[in-house]
């Protein structure tokens, strides 16, 4: 391959190839954060549970 090919290359591919390394780390770093919230989330749901069954006692509730 002469340098002109190579160059050619470079330039048509370069970008393609840096998009897709761009939304590679994107995906990552999303995937990451969805999984801190799905975690927080659960977190919440397990409290509210909590909440609800004292609450459930509290007031007299029977169990069936």
């Amino acid at each position: 391959m002469d340098p002109n090919a190579i160059t050619t290359l470079i330039s048509t591919l370069g970008f393609p190839i840096a998009c897709c390394i761009a939304l590679f780390w994107y995906m990552t770093k999303q995937t990451e954060r969805h999984k801190d919230e799905t975690h927080e989330l659960k977190q919440a749901i397990d409290n509210n549970t909590i909440i609800i069954t004292k609450l459930y006692e509290r007031l007299g509730g029977k169990d069936e």
